[in-house]
C-alpha cells in the first residue's frame, strides 16, 4: 500500500457512512412515514419509522423544544471538531484506531445532517429490547467500540525508572 491508500480508504469510510445513512433514512422516510411498523424477524427486529428530536436512544425529548435544536446542533458541531482535531493529532496511529474516528465523524455528520435540516435525527430500525436507531448511531457505536480495541491492543507506554532518592519497598 502506498502511504496515501490508507487515508483514502478512511476518507472513503467517513464518505461512504454518512451516504449510507442518508440514503437509508431517505428510502425509510419515504417507504416507512406512512406505514406501522414492518417485522423483518418477527418479535426480535422490525423496521419503524419515527423522529427522534432528542438524543441518542431518545434522551432530552422532554427538553425546551425551541432551545434544543440548538442546544445539540452546537454540542454536535463541537464535539465533531473535537474529535476531528484529535483524529488530525493521532493521525499516525493504528489503522484500527483511526478507522474508529472515521466511522464516528461519518455518524456524527450523519446525525447532524438531519438536525440542521428540521430538527429531529430519521430513526428506523427496531431491535427489541432497545430505542430505535440508524445508520449513523450504528457507525458511532461501531467507531466507539473499535477505538476501545484499538486502545486496547496498542503497546503499554514504557515504565520509567523511578526518580533518585526513591525507595519502592
Amino acid at each position: 500500500m502506498t502511504r496515501r491508500t490508507p487515508q483514502a480508504l478512511l476518507l472513503f469510510l467517513c464518505l461512504s457512512t454518512i451516504g449510507c445513512d442518508q440514503v437509508s433514512k431517505n428510502t425509510a422516510t419515504a417507504f416507512l412515514s406512512t406505514r406501522e411498523a414492518v417485522p423483518i424477524v418477527k418479535g426480535v427486529f422490525e423496521l419503524c419509522y419515527t423522529e427522534n428530536r432528542g438524543v441518542a436512544f431518545g434522551l432530552l425529548h422532554d427538553f425546551e423544544p425551541t432551545a434544543l435544536p440548538w442546544v445539540l446542533g452546537f454540542g454536535a458541531l463541537a464535539a465533531t471538531a473535537a474529535i476531528l482535531v484529535y483524529w488530525w493529532q493521532r493521525r499516525r496511529a493504528s489503522l484500527l484506531e483511526q478507522a474508529s474516528y472515521a466511522a464516528i465523524i461519518g455518524g456524527s455528520v450523519g446525525n447532524g445532517i438531519d438536525r440542521l435540516g428540521d430538527g429531529s435525527v430519521v430513526d428506523f430500525l427496531h431491535v427489541s429490547g432497545w430505542p430505535i436507531f440508524n445508520v449513523a448511531d450504528v457507525a458511532i457505536a461501531a467507531g466507539a467500540v473499535l477505538l476501545i480495541l484499538a486502545k486496547r491492543q496498542a503497546p503499554a507506554a514504557p515504565v520509567s525508572d523511578p526518580p533518585a532518592g526513591f525507595d519502592s519497598r
